[in-house]
């Protein structure tokens, strides 16, 4: 269904594998966890997508299975967060974005330290907002902080850098 949809962009293979694997779940009654699994999936394939509607109702499901167990799947949850942060912003929905932004935020630094890329990649999505709100200053600092984790962390051919510096583009235009 990721790959599919996702890496492919095959909207119509994505949807007949997502269809099946419901169907295939459904069939062994497979236990909550493994359905979120696959909503986290299908979400993230609707928002790249375009379909907000699809991915916010296959993302909130998802998160309210793994709400319902806190110590279930941390990683899943924190790139579903992160997920539901892109369709929130997409949607207009600020508040929204950033708790789920936070969240994630959260969830990748505990389990990974404070200076994963992962954790640069959030904040780049928290600066994005915060000049989407017209904070510049914010944004700024957002934007200084994920850099910095991502000098720490990799290489500078590596293409995260580009997501940074799209940022910090978009900053200086603003001003």
């Amino acid at each position: 269904v990721f790959i599919a949809g996702y890496d492919l962009n095959e909207a119509t293979t994505a949807a007949a594998y997502a269809n099946a694997a419901s169907a295939a779940l459904l069939r062994v009654g497979a236990d909550p966890l493994l359905s979120a699994r696959l909503d986290v999936n299908i979400s993230a394939v609707h928002q790249r997508l375009g379909a907000t509607e699809e991915a916010l109702a296959a993302g909130l499901r998802a998160l309210a299975v793994f709400d319902a167990d806190p110590a279930a799947d941390p990683s899943r949850r924190h790139r579903l967060l992160g997920n539901l942060g892109l369709i929130y912003k997409a949607r207009k929905q600020s508040r929204e974005a950033r708790e789920a932004f936070n969240r994630a935020l959260e969830l990748v630094r505990h389990m990974s330290g404070p200076d994963h890329p992962g954790v640069a990649t959030i904040l780049t999505n928290l600066g994005e907002l915060a000049l989407d709100e017209g904070n510049l200053d914010e944004a700024r600092t957002l934007a200084d902080e994920a850099a910095a984790i991502r000098r720490r962390a990799l290489p500078p051919e590596h293409l995260a850098f580009a997501d940074g510096e799209q940022l910090f583009a978009n900053i200086a235009e603003a001003r």
